[in-house]
């Protein structure tokens, strides 16, 4: 396909974007049945090794105490001696009058010293981290993704309007009321904020676009595409990034897109989780390597070996997030808890583990850091893990 087939096809994806409503004044779910299936495999995969023997993940016991605004708090700060701690277990009641798929939290961003969340009902929430109290919630009928960034809460709701699929929202980060607007004529599933950068990516019979938009006005910038089989995306300050039928690739430049395919010593064909953060793009593969990728070239720059923080290969980890750092990890202990394990980056071993942290019905997917903390969605709350000290 040449460059002007190229341009065609994507004026016809997104025609009548010239004509969106602009109001003035951080998946597609996260791609959550890919996600899914992927833990539930890597559990089956595992479970003669765990049933041979499970490296010790210390539990945590803990009393808690209902706490105003739907939040609890350990009496004790249980988990501290191995680095980690289950801080609060935070409720997040949607529309429902119980605990289900449709009010677990599918999306977490944080933003000046707030967290934001989102629920597979459409429920939109505030929490306060100094206090873990829920500040705000609202509910956006057809919200699909959430994300935050460039002083703003960004939501991406699936509407049902004549050749409209899609509508991209600008909520203000106090309030979470609508600030700006644009429809999109197809179908777009998730979006993306990383190094300044707002991405959405947007689905068709032909494969997937992406497209870059300008946080202050809205506008249209740049896209790339078509890309098959996406799983995972991530928003880095260099374009782009995905994980697809090709491994890791990207599209990077600021205008005029490049396609990038990243090497693939780490197996990165098989990617569970793709992350931006510390200024690189951070992906995590089907041998619970971790691979450390320069987002400008697609350059592995480290490969973060399992045989250092999983040496006996039993802990099934499902997901991470990265920080300045750590690496976290999801590990599924069971169907009834997750567990959550912190690596160093300057070692690549080990530095604290807590669990008990909670069950999703099956096994978790989803694991966020962000205000200094980790959070993982469960069946019945978020729950919030704060990081101990990291020592060498």
């Amino acid at each position: 396909m040449n460059d002007i087939d190229f341009e065609r096809r994507l004026e016809a994806a997104l025609a009548g974007y010239a004509d969106r409503p602009v109001e003035s004044g951080v998946a597609w779910r996260r791609f959550t049945e890919r996600r899914r299936q992927a833990a539930v495999g890597r559990a089956r995969r595992l479970v003669t090794a765990t049933a041979a023997g499970a490296v010790a993940v210390a539990a945590v016991a803990v009393p808690y105490a209902l706490r105003p605004g739907g939040s609890e708090r350990p009496s004790t700060t249980a988990g501290s001696e191995h680095g980690l701690a289950i801080r609060a277990r935070i409720g997040i009641p949607g529309r429902g009058h119980g605990p289900g798929d449709s009010d677990i939290v599918d999306a977490v961003g944080g933003l000046r010293g707030q967290v934001w969340v989102m629920t597979y009902g459409g429920t939109l929430a505030r929490i306060d981290p100094r206090s873990d109290r829920v500040m705000l919630r609202r509910h956006l009928a057809g919200l699909t993704a959430l994300t935050a960034g460039a002083g703003a809460v960004w939501a991406l709701l699936a509407v049902k309007r004549p050749h409209i699929k899609s509508q991209l929202v600008k909520l203000n980060p106090v309030t979470g009321r609508k600030i700006a607007s644009t429809n999109l004529i197809p179908h777009c599933g998730t979006i993306s904020f990383g190094g300044g950068e707002l991405w959405a990516a947007c689905g068709h019979g032909s494969g997937t676009d992406f497209v870059r938009f300008d946080p202050s006005s809205l506008a249209l910038l740049t896209h790339g595409g078509p890309a098959y089989g996406v799983s995972a995306i991530a928003a880095t300050a260099h374009g782009i990034w995905y994980a697809g039928k090709s491994g890791v690739s990207g599209f990077v430049g600021r205008f005029k897109l490049t396609w990038v395919n990243s090497s693939d010593p780490a197996d990165l064909a098989d990617t569970d989780s793709l992350v931006y953060a510390d200024r690189s793009l951070w992906a995590f593969d089907g041998g619970e390597n971790v691979a450390r990728v320069n987002p400008a070239t697609g350059r592995i720059t480290k490969v973060y070996s399992a045989a250092r923080y999983d040496p006996t290969g039993d802990l099934s980890l499902n997901f991470l997030a990265v920080d300045r750092n750590s690496i976290w990890f999801l590990r599924d202990a069971s169907y009834r808890a997750t567990a959550v394990l912190r690596v160093s980056l300057a070692t690549g071993r080990p530095v604290g583990q807590v669990s008990g942290v909670g069950s999703c019905g099956e096994p978790c997917w989803q694991i966020y850091v962000t205000q200094g903390s980790a959070w993982v969605p469960t069946q019945t709350n978020l729950a919030r893990i704060s990081p101990g000290r990291v020592s060498g």
